[in-house]
């Protein structure tokens, strides 16, 4: 208001005798400059001017009336303001909730989601940890009984269908009773590990090794013939057989014999 009074008194368009015109803008700017003694006298002015310009027309009684008039029309004006001021108030703190509402809805949705990712993980690794289990041998890791024969069944019939060679090794440790009987079955179990695991060196990484019995072990060789089975098996037995296992404070020699 105070920056439309300022531009009105700048303007030169309108006419000079508007007298009360002026003293009003004046009285609004001196309003916004914290003025407001100013701006009740300019506002009296105003009042005295129409006074005199209407006294020929309403007595004093009737312009106290509209004066009161205004005074309470203003007031209902202020009144119907600050309502409207607090239901916008009401209106930006429904928004405000309503996009908090959305938030936690997202974040929960986020955990949700990450809760049942990690689930998935967890039942997909324990999946795959028991069947692994179920696969292998507990002492020597390599495949056990019925996962060697499930595997190499499927090894052969594939080699016999795709009219691929493949061939089957079985062997087992010599003596290994006397191993069991003079060391105790602690040192036998680690010299079955020990064979596992050289037996497990010598071979590819696709070959597949498992235990089928207390010291027997059975080897399947995807795409071997005969003649490079028997290779592999002396190479085997000559690796077993040329060095001795250390187990704790007992040194241990052993060899295997093998079919082939």
């Amino acid at each position: 208001a105070a920056e439309m009074a300022r531009i009105f008194r700048l303007d030169d368009k309108f006419p000079a005798n508007m007298k009360d015109m002026m003293l009003k803008a004046d009285a609004i700017i001196a309003l916004a400059e914290n003025n407001p003694d100013k701006a009740a006298n300019l506002f009296l002015q105003v009042v005295d001017i129409e006074r005199e310009n209407n006294q020929s027309i309403i007595d004093s009684k009737v312009l106290t009336s509209s004066l009161d008039h205004n005074i309470k029309l203003d007031s209902f004006e202020n009144e119907l303001l600050e309502n409207r001021l607090a239901i916008n108030e009401l209106n930006w703190a429904a928004i405000e909730d309503k996009e908090r509402i959305s938030d936690l809805r997202l974040t929960l949705f986020l955990v949700l989601a990450i809760v049942l990712f990690a689930i998935v993980l967890v039942l997909l690794h324990s999946r795959k940890t028991l069947k692994e289990r179920a696969q292998t041998d507990y002492l020597t890791g390599l495949a056990n009984r019925g996962y060697t024969f499930q595997k190499g069944q499927k090894i052969i019939e594939k080699a016999i269908r795709k009219g691929h060679c493949a061939s089957v090794i079985i062997f087992d440790i010599d003596n290994f009773k006397a191993i069991n009987d003079t060391y105790g079955h602690h040192i036998g179990d680690l010299a079955i590990k020990a064979a596992a695991k050289r037996a497990r060196s010598w071979l590819k990484k696709e070959d597949l090794v498992g235990r089928i019995g207390g010291e027997e072990f059975l080897i399947i060789l995807d795409n071997t013939n005969l003649d490079d089975a028997f290779t592999i098996s002396d190479r085997l037995r000559n690796g077993i057989a040329a060095q001795s296992f250390q187990f704790e404070d007992v040194n241990v020699e052993f060899t295997i014999s093998l079919g082939v």
